[in-house]
């Protein structure tokens, strides 16, 4: 699998058209490599996860149908898996956004 890293300034991915750009890019050095770009899967990493009653121009920060549309939209471009990080400093806060994620957006996207 590839793992990129929505982060990274010099490649940014924070959008579905970057990421999309950036697996095209991979597809043309596997097939260089004689290698089916297929066969590579692509784990994405979430720069950034919030659910908010209000609507965000940052993927995977807003209201539930926004986020579930954020997630539908990288698969739909080729993101196999996608990684959240559901830290905070708190150990507590860390587990209610998990048990949030869990019973509101996966519900959504588990047809994927």
């Amino acid at each position: 699998a590839w793992h990129p890293i929505g982060s990274n300034p010099r490649f940014p991915l924070m959008t579905a058209d970057e990421l999309r750009a950036s697996i095209d890019r991979l597809a043309g050095y596997a097939q260089k490599a004689g290698r089916d770009p297929a066969s590579i899967e692509v784990a994405y990493r979430v720069p950034r996860y919030s659910l908010t009653t209000e609507r965000s121009s940052q993927p995977f920060v807003g209201d539930v149908d926004q986020v579930v549309n954020d997630v539908r939209e990288f698969a739909a471009v080729g993101a196999s898996h996608l990684v959240f990080d559901f830290r905070s400093e708190d150990a507590q806060e860390t587990v209610g956004i998990m048990e949030e994620f869990a019973g509101r957006v996966m519900p959504e996207v588990a047809d994927l």
